[in-house]
């Protein structure tokens, strides 16, 4: 089985009014049994350049400015690979399902790319409400403090970082099966 951890920063949140993409990041891990998970591929982060303005809140979180960005592929370079990507996984785990995986698929149907398999989607947010106090759903650091896994808050909103880290904590979860993946009981038998 192939699980991909996404992650995106864009500049904006709305699609709508012409938001893109500014990083992305893939990491993909296969399980044979469920449990134990290595990485299959080596890790992919890509800044991109968006052809447009990064709204000021954005650039707040993420800190990556236009100027870094002018020497940077356009998506239509990069969207290719995370086709590819997503088109060879079981499961894609992402740290804010809603947000990402919409936004993927809009931006790759803009150049005229179509996801052809139907991964399984996980969301360590909202699964991860299980960990929290109250069913609160959790950020990125809570989720990596529920499952004892280090987080930096000066390295996050890196796509990569926020990929891997989110990832610790999903392979922790599965392995603890706090988190359940009906494809991962499959495999367990």
């Amino acid at each position: 089985m192939i699980v991909t951890g996404l992650d995106t920063e864009t500049t904006g949140l709305s699609q709508e009014k012409g938001h893109r993409f500014v990083e992305i990041s893939a990491m993909v891990y296969e399980t044979l049994d469920g449990s134990n998970f290595k990485r299959k591929l080596k890790p992919y982060c890509q800044r991109i350049n968006p052809m447009r303005s990064i709204d000021k809140k954005a650039e707040a979180v993420h800190g990556i400015p236009l100027s870094d960005l002018k020497n940077e592929p356009l998506w239509e370079d990069v969207a290719p690979k995370i086709l590819k990507v997503m088109n060879m996984s079981d499961v894609v785990v992402c740290h804010n399902a809603n947000f990402d995986i919409p936004f993927i698929i809009k931006e790759l149907l803009r150049v005229n790319l179509t996801l052809t398999s139907d991964p399984e989607i996980f969301c360590t947010m909202v699964s991860g409400r299980l960990v929290t106090a109250m069913g609160k759903m959790p950020n990125l650091g809570e989720l990596c403090e529920a499952f004892d896994v280090d987080y930096d808050p000066d390295s996050a909103h890196s796509a990569d970082y926020d990929t891997q880290v989110m990832m610790d904590s999903f392979i922790k979860g599965i392995q603890t099966d706090f988190f359940k993946l009906e494809s991962i009981n499959t495999l367990r038998g």
